[in-house]
């Protein structure tokens, strides 16, 4: 098989993580492009990912070597992609662009957008690489637990704490949900 359908497995997750190595201070600055760019960025994966999938489905699995060392210790990186892999890539920049589309309008206005999308990127980006790795070597280097730990600070601090997540509008009705403050709305209408 040719690089074409490798270009179209690798191109929209090396495009998600570059997107994901922006300083932090960066994204958050030029938030408005990042709020632009990524949503675009996602729905490109899901589409190359529809595309490999008709791809795989008319010409069978291929697995491509995209670059390869001989020396001291033969390796070989590349892209392995079959019917399983291409389901995969498809749910995972479906459920990728929903989480995009969901964060850019639920995190909108806040101080630290830019940073929270940056990251959300980055692991979306990581993740198509881990699904579409043809060997251990590149399915270790794509693996989350070294994505996990900067994005797990990164998700947490994007709110400061409680008090600021219950500020946001959805949060305050979820507070208010979780609080049992409807009770006395639904004790006042009869129920």
């Amino acid at each position: 098989v040719d690089a074409l359908p490798s270009l179209l497995a690798c191109l929209p997750a090396s495009s998600l993580l570059l997107l994901g190595l922006v300083p932090s201070a960066r994204a958050d600055r030029y938030v408005q492009v990042v709020r632009l760019v990524l949503p675009i960025l996602a729905a490109a994966a899901l589409a190359s990912g529809c595309l490999v999938a008709g791809t795989v489905a008319a010409h069978g699995p291929w697995n491509t070597a995209l670059w390869q060392w001989h020396q001291p210790v033969p390796v070989t990186l590349g892209v392995y992609v079959d019917g399983l892999t291409s389901v995969m890539l498809v749910l995972i920049s479906f459920l990728g662009l929903v989480n995009v589309r969901y964060a850019d309008r639920y995190l909108d206005r806040e101080a630290h957008q830019g940073r929270f999308l940056k990251w959300l990127s980055f692991t979306l980006g990581a993740v198509l690489w881990l699904v579409i790795a043809r060997n251990l070597v590149l399915f270790t280097a794509a693996w989350p637990p070294p994505v996990a730990d900067p994005l797990s600070r990164a998700l947490l601090g994007t709110l400061g704490g409680p008090e600021e997540v219950f500020d946001q509008p959805a949060g305050r009705l979820a507070a208010a949900g979780r609080h049992g403050a409807h009770v006395p709305l639904l004790r006042n209408h009869g129920v």
